[in-house]
């Protein structure tokens, strides 16, 4: 609907093309970045990963490792993007990843890795208490 919107607006209002493509992909990422964060939602109610409170990090970390290659948000697990990838559509993906990952992590842990901002490092740290 509101890309619809859009479209009426920019003939009534005699938009310059640069001013419509842009407010074209703003609406698109927003429109993608929420569909993604309810499919997301609606995938962790079906499937129940304990949130990690301390202990046993090595079974853990191999679940969210399954998880995350489930939902193709296992690039942002090494610590080095694609080759081929673009930085900004890198950086998206491991704030996904790293959103899911965080998600996961008891209160208590998530004090451990606050300075932490990409999935790899989240990951690797040793979150054990």
């Amino acid at each position: 609907y509101l890309i619809l919107l859009i479209y009426v607006f920019r003939s009534f209002l005699s938009l310059p093309k640069f001013v419509f493509d842009i407010c074209m992909k703003c609406l698109t990422f927003f429109v993608v970045t929420h569909q993604t964060h309810i499919r997301a939602m609606e995938e962790y109610k079906k499937v129940k990963i304990d949130k990690f409170n301390g202990k046993d990090f090595s079974f853990w970390k191999i679940k969210i490792e399954d998880y995350l290659y489930q939902k193709n948000l296992h690039e942002p697990l090494s610590e080095d993007k694609l080759f081929l990838m673009k930085q900004d559509v890198w950086e998206f993906l491991d704030q996904e990843a790293l959103g899911v990952v965080r998600l996961l992590l008891a209160k208590n842990v998530s004090y451990n890795i606050i300075n932490e901002k990409t999935t790899y490092g989240t990951c690797t740290r040793n979150l054990q208490q």
